[in-house]
């Protein structure tokens, strides 16, 4: 606990930059632009499956973190964001700046706000958590040996996103954030339908059924071994946490007032849970 508060303590880069963005002498315009780039370029590095969707190269071999403790420094961050946008002077921009001010003021306006509830412990539904990580890997370029060297590492990383998804559920059993009952009927049969005994027929290995060519079959022996060795064993990990740990803590109750932390504020109208993309 001490490591995670002298770390919060500290500065990120991130934090750094919109500090020296605010202290700038630069007119207000440019300001406001370079904060954007420096927001999208962040937001692309700290969630690489949006950067995947948008297209933007380099990202595609790693998962969002989501540890606890990540969560936690980017709601830091995320004041940071709100402080640097305020120092900017929105009546000395153009019409046009004023409104993706507006939107942008928005969009962290939501994120500050929904930090007063801790979403991020209801970390599993029938319609969102790891169950979905292959429609990830189903957007991902799978054309050349380094799309595939890509598609890998994911596949390597998913035991420890699957490890910060039973993270974060612990949490919440502790605090009572839980998800109502209703809405996990399904899960137990979702994680099952991840690791079918074919590897070949699992969701997370779908480009490796016919490989494109120039990608050498030691790209499928590696996805096939990954899979065998580190993602079925994680996978029935967490799905025995959830049915023996996390389903007897489960809600009755279905409005998320019930759940302990009292009435949440409204949901982000962003395109993803915790950011989105930002005005360019």
């Amino acid at each position: 606990m001490l490591a995670l508060v002298l770390v919060l303590a500290a500065a990120t880069p991130f934090q750094e930059s919109l500090a020296e963005l605010a202290r700038s002498k630069a007119k207000d315009p440019q300001k406001l632009h370079r904060l954007f780039d420096l927001a999208w370029q962040y937001d692309n590095a700290e969630h690489p499956e949006l950067a995947t969707s948008r297209g933007v190269a380099g990202y595609n071999n790693r998962w969002t973190d989501e540890s606890l403790e990540a969560i936690e420094r980017r709601k830091h961050e995320t004041v940071s964001l709100g402080q640097a946008l305020s120092a900017i002077d929105r009546r000395k921009v153009d019409a046009q700046d004023q409104v993706n001010y507006d939107l942008f003021r928005r969009d962290v306006d939501d994120d500050l706000a929904a930090q007063r509830f801790p979403r991020e412990l209801l970390a599993i539904t029938q319609l969102a958590g790891p169950q979905y990580l292959s429609s990830t890997l189903d957007i991902m370029p799978a054309r050349t040996a380094r799309d595939y060297q890509d598609i890998v590492a994911r596949l390597d990383a998913v035991p420890q996103r699957l490890a910060q998804v039973e993270a974060r559920l612990r949490r919440g059993v502790e605090t009572g954030v839980v998800c109502p009952r209703v809405i996990l009927r399904d899960v137990a049969a979702q994680l099952d339908a991840q690791t079918p005994e074919d590897p070949l027929q699992a969701p997370l290995l779908k480009a490796f059924a016919k490989l494109p060519e120039g990608v050498s079959e030691e790209a499928r022996t590696d996805a096939v071994r990954i899979y065998r060795e580190k993602i079925v064993p994680a996978y029935r990990k967490l799905r025995e946490y959830f049915v023996s740990a996390y389903l007897p803590h489960a809600r009755e109750t279905v409005a998320l007032s019930s759940a302990s932390g009292g009435r949440p504020p409204p949901r982000s109208r962003r395109t993803r849970s915790t950011s989105s993309g930002f005005p360019r």
